[in-house]
């Protein structure tokens, strides 16, 4: 042995496209339409100072993220909100919030077709989140031209879903009348639907009524909430697990949007 470290490398597929066009776009970006032997395919590469970020549909519509970044803050201050952004390689989550009435949203983004142009209400919860998935067309746009106009009329759009968000905030608020020791049972479903260290202890001692004061729903549904938030994993993950438990808990409280 010669003291040579040799590192493994994965293996790699290199296949070679011609470029038919290139267009530039804001903030660094560049679209290059895709050809394959001669021959035009409906694909495009997303690419940012240089660097490959996705391969998408010619049809794909690019709505960078700092173009997302730049009118949520505008609306933030024509609003009083404050902002902030939870920023990632290819998808950016800004926050916009009314601390006041402790209700706000989230504007989920990112550039290379893994997420939609997508708006969610949030209700704070101390110094963590709930968000909540709006059931509405116009808050949910893949990025083909549709999704341009969402961008034109956002400004509206999260003046509606702050108006949704005190409805979610009233729903938790509501928890806090149903002792969650009567839905023991019910609440053991949440084991099935989220991974157990979210929960399992926060219904064991529902179960064995280890609380110093007989918890309500609203007490259950915070805990789990807040280790939600507070986890280490991307934020697409949380929208899910945020949605199943909000789901479960209007179907338990016999709640609708």
């Amino acid at each position: 042995m010669d003291g040579t470290l040799v590192v493994p490398t994965r293996p790699t597929l290199l296949v070679e496209f011609e470029v038919e066009k290139e267009v530039k776009k804001d903030y660094g970006y560049v679209e290059k339409y895709l050809m394959y032997r001669g021959q035009k395919i409906p694909y495009k590469a997303i690419v940012k100072n240089g660097k490959l970020l996705a391969i998408v549909s010619r049809r794909y519509q690019l709505i960078e993220n700092e173009r997302v970044v730049e009118i949520c803050s505008e609306i933030a201050k024509r609003l009083g909100l404050s902002i902030s952004v939870q920023d990632y390689e290819v998808s950016v989550h800004v926050f916009l919030d009314d601390a006041e009435r402790e209700i706000g949203v989230v504007v989920h983004n990112s550039v290379d077709g893994s997420l939609a142009l997508k708006i969610d209400a949030t209700v704070n919860l101390g110094a963590s989140k709930t968000i909540f998935r709006i059931n509405t067309e116009q808050v949910y746009n893949k990025h083909y031209k549709s999704a341009l106009n969402v961008l034109r009329d956002l400004d509206g759009i999260i003046t509606t879903v702050l108006e949704k968000a005190e409805d979610f905030k009233y729903f938790i608020d509501e928890l806090a009348k149903m002792s969650a020791k009567d839905y023991h049972e019910d609440l053991q479903v949440l084991e099935e639907l989220l991974p157990k260290r979210y929960v399992e202890d926060v219904l064991r001692s529902v179960q064995y009524n280890l609380y110093r004061i007989p918890p309500s729903l609203k007490t259950v549904y915070e805990r789990i909430a807040n280790r939600i938030w507070s986890s280490n994993i991307n934020m697409k993950t949380k929208i899910s697990y945020f949605d199943k438990l909000n789901q479960f808990m209007f179907a338990l409280a016999g709640w609708k949007e």
